[in-house]
């Protein structure tokens, strides 16, 4: 059977042959705990070096969750009567009728990939295959982490692929999902996973956000492919995202202001070549084109044109043979024509704003600590920064939830010691503080409003408050731009 197919027969089983295979799955307990442990398995090493290590370990197991995850996970061949035997006569037969499973002899091999995600199954293309349909990856991963869903009626999915993000939303109570992609394959499966996962979402295939103009959302998702192509390396619709490879976020993050309702936010994970704070502001800021939206770009490092270069070229070579070898020169010399060394990964958070638009721009080691309601603290804090003096006296300022004061004492030198404020889960970019500073914070964290914290401090210090006053303010204005202070 044709396995490009696969997908459109997998959107048009029959509701008997769907619960047949939600039920084979729950019945074998084949959820996100087992990948979780085969992904502790050498986690640093390249899929294609690593996986007879995970092999090794889930035939060593061999229980159903474990055949079931050889198999749909990680691409492994099986004796097709212990498949039958974890998957049922009825859930195995329904896969094969579409292609998704496919028998050789006594043994049997997935044609496509399913992958236990967040509490659903999402099918999908195996990666390496042609122009590929992708499923939840690291960076699906990174942009979920930073969604929160509550007072969202309405969410657009845009570059939905297999629906991953779409199912997630819907599945935690938003009313109205809306997922968009160009790939009519993707459709096919994003259908099929929201009847696995007994979740009804709307799918539309066009090209970003065009298939919804005019129609407004009071949330948008986005990871849009993000890859710099070669002109001779064939187009990926999941992968390449231009010769520079943030083209298409460009022209994505250009149409989120006409997208937005009144109280709407977005999310777009992308990566860019590697640009200053200012620069990478002002890109955005010139494809936004609107006043109307409070920008925070949360700007983390990236991989250098080496490490792009071997992970693009092994997803067309999973053995690293000689085809690796060519197309990690291939990508490694277009790289350098665009003159990338390396590139930043950037979380584009926007909202509608009931005023001017504020933007700005933090550069944390990592995502790992920016949940929805950092993100929406953070646009808030920095809309306070601008506040009047008086506003602020009034405010309750506190140091953010997750700021940790530290004090660094040298073991080689007594007199050599230093304050830090850290952030848990890199929330944030770690500063040295001086002595009065992280007495100033403590002051902070124990007394509101903003006036009593200033009293407090100068009678710490011995200052008299009008005179310390100004200082404070500077510090505090200073401290909710780089994200060590909130409001409220």
């Amino acid at each position: 059977m044709d396995t490009a197919a696969c997908a459109s027969l997998l959107a048009a089983l029959g509701d008997d042959d769907v619960a047949a295979i939600r039920g084979a799955f729950v019945a074998a307990g084949f959820d996100e705990r087992c990948v979780a442990q085969c992904e502790a398995i050498a986690p640093r090493q390249l899929d294609a070096v690593r996986l007879p290590a995970v092999l090794y370990a889930l035939h060593a197991r061999d229980d159903a969750a474990a055949r079931i995850t050889a198999v749909l996970v990680y691409g492994a061949e099986v004796p097709y009567a212990a498949l039958e035997a974890a998957l049922g006569g009825h859930a195995l037969g329904a896969l094969e009728r579409t292609g998704a499973l496919v028998r050789v002899a006594d043994r049997v091999r997935a044609a496509i990939r399913v992958m236990p995600y967040r509490g659903l199954w999402i099918a999908s293309d195996d990666i390496h295959g042609a122009d590929p349909v992708m499923g939840p990856g690291q960076t699906t991963d990174e942009l979920a982490h930073c969604l929160a869903f509550d007072g969202i009626a309405s969410l657009l999915d845009i570059g939905c692929g297999a629906g991953s993000l779409a199912l997630l939303a819907r599945a935690h109570g938003v009313e109205q999902v809306v997922g968009t992609d160009i790939d009519p394959r993707a459709l096919d499966y994003a259908r099929f996973n929201g009847r696995l996962n007994g979740l009804q979402c709307t799918w539309v295939q066009g090209d970003l956000g065009a298939p919804v103009a005019g129609r407004r959302f009071d949330a948008v998702v986005s990871q849009p492919a993000y890859v710099a192509r070669p002109s001779d390396v064939g187009s990926v619709t999941f992968l390449h995202g231009g010769a520079r490879g943030d083209e298409l976020a460009k022209r994505l993050i250009g149409q989120l202001d006409g997208l937005l309702a009144d109280d709407g936010r977005a999310w777009v994970l992308f990566d860019t070549p590697e640009l200053r704070p200012s620069e990478l502001a002002g890109m955005v800021g010139a494809a936004l084109d609107s006043g109307r939206l409070d920008v925070c770009l949360i700007a983390t490092p990236g991989h250098g044109a080496a490490e792009q270069s071997i992970g693009y070229a092994s997803l067309h070579d999973r053995g690293l043979g000689a085809e690796y070898a060519a197309r990690y020169a291939v990508y490694r010399r277009h790289l350098a024509a665009q003159q990338v060394l390396r590139v930043r990964h950037v979380l584009l958070f926007v909202r509608v704003a009931t005023a001017p638009g504020v933007g700005f721009v933090v550069e944390p080691a990592s995502l790992g600590g920016y949940t929805r309601a950092h993100l929406e603290h953070g646009v808030d804090a920095v809309r306070w920064s601008a506040a009047t003096d008086a506003a602020l006296l009034a405010a309750a300022v506190r140091p953010c939830a997750a700021a940790r004061l530290v004090h660094d004492q040298s073991l080689s030198a007594a007199a050599d010691s230093r304050v830090w404020v850290r952030f848990e889960r890199g929330a944030g970019v770690d500063q040295e503080l001086s002595d009065t500073a992280a007495v100033l914070v403590t002051c902070l964290r124990d007394h509101q409003p903003l006036a009593a914290a200033i009293d407090a401090w100068a009678e710490e210090l011995e200052l008299e408050p009008a005179a310390a006053r100004a200082q404070v303010l500077d510090f505090v204005r200073g401290g909710l731009r780089s994200g060590l202070l909130v409001v409220g």
